[in-house]
């Protein structure tokens, strides 16, 4: 907890420049039409900035400070938590319009400082699990939505594949350690046509098989039918408990160096709802994977007359 130069009362270091100002201004005793008139800022932008919907200029931080009359020890505080706050609003800009391959620069700059690595995926095969196609295939069907058509992002793809792939050497390094959650439901979600789709993921099912041999690599599954610790929702991993990689909906990832212990938490009680008997589990689907490409193939056949 810090303490404010002129109240000296404790607040939350992490609450927003809006809700510390709203606060100053109520303990000065000023209503939000008073502070409008006084610095010339007008009562919607006041509004706004009092929560949080907007994030403060350094200009309006001062003209919002000096009709509150603060100490200029403060107003330096909340113009540079202004600054920073700024700083992260256009950061997470640039990241929701980065390329997939800018993405895996990110993890394969992280990854190769760390010597201990956790992963969780609810949705996908692990990218440190996965095979060519299977990426190939994920991110192409990634730009079909970004940019209404796939074939934009091909020259991309094959950039992130070759990232991909290149991540994924540090497996075989003894000196570091591996740890994969990977929900069954991961298992069924299909990214491609039925004619290529079961040939293609029961190759990725054997990727994963392989994986598993490794001694520095531990691989549990979510079983489909466990009561889940947490509602998580997003991809992440976690490097050496220094910093966290998490992805969201629109394909951007995003560095985290101070939420790492809650999704430390999260990773934990997933791993302890997890079963580390998961060859029996890809076995099972690579078979019913292998029987469906064999009866497509029949069908075709049948089809053509051959």
């Amino acid at each position: 907890m810090e303490t404010d130069d002129r109240s000296g009362r404790h607040h939350d270091p992490s609450e927003t420049v809006g809700a510390a100002l709203a606060r100053l201004r109520r303990e000065s005793g000023l209503t939000g039409v008073e502070v409008a008139k006084r610095s010339g800022v007008s009562q919607g932008q006041i509004s706004k900035i009092e929560n949080s919907r907007v994030t403060p200029s350094q200009a309006d931080v001062v003209r919002f400070a000096g009709a509150l009359d603060l100490p200029g020890a403060l107003v330096a505080d909340l113009v540079e938590r202004s600054r920073q706050a700024q700083a992260l609003a256009r950061e997470r800009r640039r990241g929701a319009n980065r390329s997939v391959a800018a993405n895996q620069e990110d993890y394969l700059e992280e990854e190769g400082r760390a010597r201990h690595l956790r992963a969780f995926e609810p949705i996908l095969v692990p990218g440190l699990l996965q095979t060519s196609e299977y990426a190939r295939r994920v991110i192409n069907r990634f730009y079909a939505v970004i940019y209404g058509d796939d074939r934009q992002g091909w020259p991309d793809t094959a950039a992130a594949v070759r990232l991909r792939l290149e991540r994924q050497e540090r497996l075989y390094d003894p000196d570091r350690d591996f740890k994969f959650i990977i929900s069954e439901s991961a298992l069924r979600a299909r990214f491609g046509a039925k004619d290529y789709w079961p040939l293609l993921m029961a190759a990725q099912i054997q990727r994963i098989e392989s994986a598993c041999e490794l001694p520095n690599v531990e691989i549990r599954i979510v079983p489909t039918d466990t009561s889940l610790p947490f509602p998580a929702i997003e991809p992440f991993e976690i490097m050496d408990d220094a910093v966290v990689i998490t992805e969201s909906t629109a394909g951007s990832s995003r560095r985290d160096r101070d939420g790492v212990e809650i999704y430390a938490r999260v990773f934990d009680r997933f791993w302890s709802s997890s079963t580390p008997d998961v060859l029996p589990i890809l076995s099972r689907y690579k078979t019913e994977f292998l029987e469906e490409s064999t009866k497509v193939a029949k069908s075709e056949d049948a089809g053509t007359g051959q």
